[in-house]
């Protein structure tokens, strides 16, 4: 925060409006499947002990779902893929300052960004988190595992639907997110662009 307020001149309070309204968080979701065998091990995670493929996303403080990824094994490594890819370009500790258009928020157990930002910011990871659980509560279908098997279902495809109507709903009716944290989403004509 020092280095942003020597940077540009202002106090942190003014930093910290300018952080606030920049900032995204970056969660990821699993999707439990149905357990296909030893035919299907790329969906089996170790660390879960379930069958399932893995979601990646960015949740803007409007409450809004964005630069969704996936559907990849369960087993691969997501987040080394988002932070060496154009997922989140300019946003590292590299970059510098002035050219550092928004800070992303990680999980903790991430370990890839300074301890006291996460720290800091993890007051407001629970309503991240409540926007990816609301896709599911939202749709239910999307969590009946056992009818969700890869090859013989769009399993990602109902995932990504499921966010796009959870975008649609959120410009009608503002999340917990959006209200918690004061930050309007577009309407619904702008989100969809007609």
């Amino acid at each position: 925060m020092y280095d942003l307020t020597s940077c540009y001149n202002c106090s942190q309070s003014a930093i910290s409006e300018l952080v606030n309204e920049l900032t995204k968080y970056l969660d990821d979701t699993w999707k439990h499947l149905l357990n296909l065998g030893p035919r299907n091990p790329t969906t089996f995670n170790g660390h879960k002990a379930v069958h399932a493929l893995k979601f990646q996303a960015f949740k803007v403080p409007n409450g809004m779902i964005c630069q969704l990824h996936g559907p990849v094994e369960a087993t691969s490594r997501v987040l080394e893929w988002c932070c060496t890819n154009a997922f989140c370009p300019g946003a590292n500790n590299d970059t510098p300052i002035r050219k550092r258009n928004f800070q992303v928020f990680g999980n903790p157990a991430y370990g890839i960004r300074p301890k006291d930002w996460n720290a800091a910011m993890s007051k407001v990871q629970i309503e991240v988190e409540h926007g990816f659980a609301d896709v599911v509560q939202s749709w239910l279908f999307l969590d009946a595992w056992w009818k969700l098997q890869v090859y013989s279902s769009p399993v990602g495809q109902y995932y990504r639907v499921g966010v796009l109507l959870s975008n649609c709903c959120n410009c009608i009716h503002p999340n917990q997110t959006a209200l918690t944290l004061d930050c309007h989403p577009p309407t619904l004509e702008e989100y969809l662009q007609l």
